[in-house]
């Protein structure tokens, strides 16, 4: 439903230029069923090229073709070479507790080992409207299950909407969070349009870090940007 709209590309965008720099990726997609609202249709942006595909060309054209084609699912962009040294669970998260642990664990053991984990929430982090295993619990990740992912050893990246919390608020409250969470000596946030990315930085991606957020900078100018929110370095 939501796949090849302009939060994707930007975030394919991004995972791209974390993988260029040499980040072994794992992506835990966290599938729910399409809903019913009209929530991925944000995909007018390809039809205005001459604005938006300098970006990322490559990227563009298959999003594209898929979006052209009714090609709209995550499976077309794993079959691809658009994300190298990448691996990938695609199983539906449900809301059910129990069936949600299994689903976790299985997860962290089939992605390792990478040095990238990147979880895509509907929504993003938990809410206290929310709690773990009722009914729409699964549009978040708990962050019982960030510390289970940050204890593989691998760096993290978060998918996050904003909400009604003023975003600056938000981003500060969730940072500061995830470092204690995680004791990561390095949290950043990476801002786009509608949505941001929570990083937590294991000690020895801090060079491949930098060379991600300078790459960032120069191919996303305009559309994503990197801000350091804790650091003990």
């Amino acid at each position: 439903q939501y796949f090849g709209d302009i939060n994707d590309y930007r975030k394919y965008g991004l995972l791209r230029c974390f993988v260029e720099v040499g980040f072994a990726l794992g992506v835990c997609w966290m599938l729910t069923p399409n809903g019913t609202s009209n929530d991925g249709q944000k995909t007018r942006y390809l039809q205005q090229p001459s604005q938006w595909r300098g970006f990322d060309p490559e990227l563009f054209d298959f999003l594209s073709s898929c979006v052209m084609n009714s090609a709209r699912a995550v499976r077309h962009l794993e079959d691809s070479a658009l994300l190298s040294n990448t691996r990938y669970c695609s199983d539906l998260l449900g809301d059910d507790a129990a069936s949600r642990a299994i689903l976790i664990r299985s997860a962290l053991r089939s992605l390792s080992p990478s040095d990238l984990l990147f979880f895509d929430p509907d929504n993003g982090l938990e809410v206290k409207s929310a709690a773990y295993g009722s009914r729409g619990s699964s549009k978040y990740i708990y962050w019982d299950e960030v510390q289970q992912a940050w204890k593989t050893g691998a760096s993290l990246l978060i998918f996050q909407h904003f909400n009604r919390e003023p975003r600056l608020a938000l981003v500060e409250r969730l940072s500061a969070e995830l470092a204690r969470r995680t004791s990561s000596p390095l949290v950043a946030s990476i801002h786009t349009a509608h949505v941001i990315f929570l990083f937590a930085c294991q000690s020895r991606h801090r060079g491949a870090f930098e060379s991600a957020r300078e790459l960032i900078a120069h191919r996303w100018t305009g559309q994503a940007t990197v801000d350091i929110q804790h650091t003990a370095y």
